[in-house]
């Protein structure tokens, strides 16, 4: 199972595996969407100015950064994700809002609010294999073809938090500017095979 971690690595090995265990849908759905949230988030805050009083007005719960959908786009205007991915990460951000609002939903659902953002989640139609997280280069960890909407949730959600995770390690924290892929190598090693 291939899962860039972002932050506190206990805590989300632990929702990982509570992800991953569940058979409640829902579950499944908010967690997942909350791990493309946070990523997200942080994300985009490593790529401005570390200034938390302008960070909080800009992202505090009614301002203009607050939303998901909102910091998604921005991360794609700074060259941050490509099209694709930014439709994909919409597309999961709309599923967990969907499972949020509705209670008793599954991944079979039949409902237009849910099956018209299922197209989107295509990522995983691009690749092979996982890309390294690092560098974006292929792997020999095999993407299985999903077999269900569940399942291709979770593997678009594993893709999407890997494109996060190269753009992360493409650039010095809280600046503009680009990690060589020669500085990179230095800090983190070969990519992985």
């Amino acid at each position: 199972m291939v899962w860039p971690i972002f932050g506190d690595h206990d805590v989300k090995f632990e929702a990982i595996t509570h992800l991953m265990s569940s058979a409640d849908d829902i579950v499944v759905a908010i967690i997942g969407g909350t791990f493309l949230e946070e990523a997200v988030e942080r994300t985009l805050k490593e790529r401005m100015r570390d200034n938390k009083d302008v960070s909080d007005r800009l992202f505090d719960l009614t301002k203009p950064l607050s939303s998901t959908s909102a910091q998604i786009d921005v991360l794609y205007m700074l060259w941050g994700i490509e099209s694709h991915v930014r439709e994909t990460m919409l597309g999961i951000c709309r599923i967990r809002n969907f499972f949020a609002h509705n209670m008793g939903v599954n991944f079979d659902s039949d409902d237009p609010k849910f099956t018209k953002h299922l197209p989107k989640l295509n990522l995983h139609e691009r690749h092979e294999t996982y890309p390294d997280a690092r560098f974006g280069t292929p792997t020999s960890k095999k993407i299985k073809t999903p077999k269900n909407n569940r399942e291709t949730f979770i593997v678009n959600l594993q893709l999407c938090l890997n494109y996060l995770m190269q753009d992360r390690c493409k650039h010095i924290a809280y600046s503009t500017q680009l990690v060589s892929y020669e500085e990179l190598r230095k800090k983190v090693g070969k990519p992985w095979v």
